[in-house]
C-alpha cells in the first residue's frame, strides 16, 4: 500500500502511514490517496499536476566520525581485553563522546558498533526534537575504518534478521544485540529523512585528509575511554592494598603493581579458588555441626523417655506393695 499526497506539508508518494500522517495530519484541506502500487500513485500524481517528489532544497551534509579501538584484542582471555569507543562531531562539540565497554566481552568490533550506537542516538534525540512542520539543521553521514561494522549494517543484518539471527553456518551472531539497537535507530532516522525526501542516512568509509583528520580525532576519544577504564580497573586491582596510585604503599602493593595481566589473571582466578573452597569448608563444618546437634538431641529426648518410663514402673512398683 502506498499514499499519493496532492495536498499536505509535503506531496508526493509516501510508502508508510507515519510519514504519511507528518505529512496531512492537521493541515488545512489535506488531501491523499491510497493504491496498491507505486505506478498508480504516480499517474494520479501527474493527473492533478502534482510532482512525484516536491522539489526541496537539498540538505546540508554533516559527517560524523566514529571509531573503537581495544588492546590485547587478539588476546582470547577477556580479562586482558580493553575497549573504548569515540564519537567525534567536531573540534569543541558538545556532542563528542568517550567511552569503553564494560562486560567481559570488549573486543575492537563491539566497540565500532558501540560508537555507532551511540553516534545514532544523538541524532535519533535531535530529530524527536522536532515538530513535523520544521526541517532539521543538516542531515547526517557516518565515517568510519572498520568495514566490518559497515558490512554488518548494510549487507548481513538483512540476512540475520530473517535466519533468526543465527549464521549460515549455524552460530549466534556476534554482537547482535547492539547491531539490533543500531538497526532500531536507523529505521527511524531514515524514516524521518524520507519524509523530507533526502536520501537515507549513509556509512562511509573514512578516505581523503579531511576523512582520515576526523577519524584520528574520534580514535583519539576511543583512546581516551579505553585508558579510562585502564585506570578503573587497576583500581580495582590494587583496591586491597595501600597505595593510592602515586608510588606509595606496601611491598606486596609494590610486587603488585609489577605484575603483568595474566598473572593478575591468574592470581585472581587462585584466589577464586580458594575463596570456593573455604566456603565449602565452612558449608561442610556447618552441616557436622547441624548433625552433632540432632544427635545430642535425639539422646536427650531418649534419656527423658526413658526416664519417664522408669519413673511410670516404680510407681506401678509401689502401688502394687501397698495394695498387698
Amino acid at each position: 500500500m502506498v499514499y499519493a499526497v496532492t495536498n499536505g506539508r509535503i506531496t508526493g508518494i509516501f510508502d508508510d502511514q507515519p510519514s504519511l500522517y507528518r505529512s496531512v495530519n492537521e493541515y488545512p484541506n489535506s488531501a491523499y490517496r491510497s493504491f496498491n502500487n507505486y505506478r498508480d500513485a504516480k499517474q494520479y500524481l501527474v493527473k492533478n499536476n502534482i510532482p512525484t517528489r516536491q522539489k526541496r532544497n537539498l540538505p546540508t551534509i554533516y559527517k560524523i566520525y566514529t571509531d573503537g579501538v581495544c588492546e590485547n584484542n587478539h588476546i582470547k582471555g577477556n580479562l586482558d581485553r580493553i575497549a573504548g569507543y569515540g564519537v567525534f562531531f567536531g573540534d569543541d562539540d558538545s556532542r563528542n563522546r568517550t567511552g569503553y565497554i564494560e562486560g567481559e566481552k570488549r573486543t575492537n568490533n563491539l566497540a565500532e558498533l558501540t560508537a555507532i550506537d551511540v553516534a545514532l542516538g544523538i541524532i535519533k534525540e535531535e530529530l524527536n526534537q522536532l515538530d513535523g512542520s520544521k526541517l532539521p539543521s543538516m542531515q547526517y553521514e557516518i565515517d568510519l575504518e572498520s568495514e566490518y561494522a559497515i558490512d554488518c549494517i548494510t549487507k548481513w543484518s538483512q540476512g540475520w534478521s530473517k535466519n533468526g539471527w543465527v549464521t549460515t553456518k549455524g552460530y549466534d551472531v556476534q554482537n547482535q544485540e547492539v547491531i539490533k539497537s543500531i538497526l532500531e535507530q536507523l529505521k527511524f532516522i531514515n524514516g524521518v529523512y524520507t519524509f523530507y525526501g533526502w536520501d537515507k542516512l549513509k556509512f562511509d568509509k573514512a578516505t581523503g585528509e579531511v576523512g582520515i583528520n576526523g577519524n584520528k580525532k574520534a580514535e583519539a576519544l576511543a583512546k581516551k575511554g579505553m585508558k579510562e577504564q585502564k585506570r578503573k580497573l587497576k583500581a580495582i586491582a590494587n583496591g586491597n592494598g595501600n597505595g593510592n596510585g602515586n608510588g606509595s604503599g606496601n611491598s606486596s602493593g609494590s610486587k603488585k603493581s609489577n605484575q603483568n595481566p595474566r598473572q593478575r589473571k591468574r592470581q585472581k582466578q587462585k584466589r577464586l579458588v580458594e575463596s570456593q573452597q573455604q566456603q565449602k569448608n565452612k558449608e561442610s563444618i556447618c552441616t557436622f555441626k547441624n548433625f552433632v546437634y540432632l544427635a545430642i538431641f535425639l539422646i536427650v529426648i531418649r534419656i527423658g523417655f526413658d526416664v519417664v518410663k522408669v519413673s511410670s514402673n516404680s510407681d506401678n512398683n509401689s502401688g502394687a506393695g501397698n495394695t498387698k
